[in-house]
Parts: structure tokens; sequence; C-alpha cells
């Protein structure tokens, strides 16, 4: 398996799952997918737990604005003079 990883529907995904579950070798379908055959336990389990085989996250998170930082006491000395 070299170059860059193949992507899947879910549709894709279950059945492949189907496929595992109907005892077809695990490895043999791995290979013909050109997936390490861990990657269909790992879908698997993720069916069990999740209930779906979405992506938990869609890709990198959104950035965030830098939070706002206090105010500077020497441009604001006029607060300073009326304490």
């Amino acid at each position: 398996m070299v170059g860059r990883k193949p992507r899947f529907s879910e549709r894709e995904k279950l059945s492949m799952l189907l496929r595992m579950q109907n005892g077809d070798n695990i490895s043999r379908l791995a290979d013909e997918l050109g997936i390490h055959r861990q990657r269909l336990y790992a879908w698997r389990e993720q069916l069990r737990t999740c209930g779906n085989l979405s992506p938990a996250r869609p890709g990198r998170p959104t950035k965030q604005p830098p939070p706002e930082a206090p105010p500077d006491p020497v441009k604001n000395s006029e607060y300073f003079d009326s304490v």
C-alpha cells in the first residue's frame, strides 16, 4: 500500500462490513480494497459505538480569532485620573 489512502463513503464502508460479517476473509478483503485490515475492525467498532461511520471530525478545525487583550493602562490614563 503506497500512495494516497483511499476514501470510502459510508455506504461503501457498510458494504465492506457486511462482507466481513458474511464470512469473507478479512485479510483478502483488506488487500482487495487497498487498506489495512485493522481499518475494517476500526469501522466495525465505530459502527457499534457511534451508530454511524461518518468521520468524527470533518477536517481541520476553523481558526479562532485571538482573545481580546485587556485595556492598556497607559492609553487609558483618564481612567486613573478619575479614580
